[in-house]
């Protein structure tokens, strides 16, 4: 199944996802940047429901201090959008 990964923030995003639907967690995308205002698709495995179940984290790509987020989005449908931001100071999420 695809997902959408949208970066829907004024900062550059470096973000790494993991397909939680797979034994060991298989990392998709390693530190892959994000554009301000772009997005990307990426491969995920469906459940024996048929739904995905991602987790991403993300880092701005500037600025100082860094900031940082993460979520872990379950029961996902093929063509699903997921918004990935890091709007958290880096160590306190």
């Amino acid at each position: 199944m695809t997902i959408v990964l949208d970066n829907n923030t004024t900062s550059d995003l470096l973000v790494t996802a993991y397909d939680l639907n797979t034994s060991s967690q298989q990392k998709i995308l390693s530190s892959e940047k994000i554009n301000s205002f772009a997005s990307i698709s990426v491969t995920i495995n469906p459940d024996e429901t048929g739904r995905g179940h991602l987790s991403w984290t993300a880092t701005s790509a500037t600025g100082d201090p860094r900031t940082c987020g993460k979520a872990d989005n379950i029961r996902l449908r093929d063509s699903d959008t997921v918004h990935v931001s890091a709007n958290s100071t880096c160590g306190s999420r």
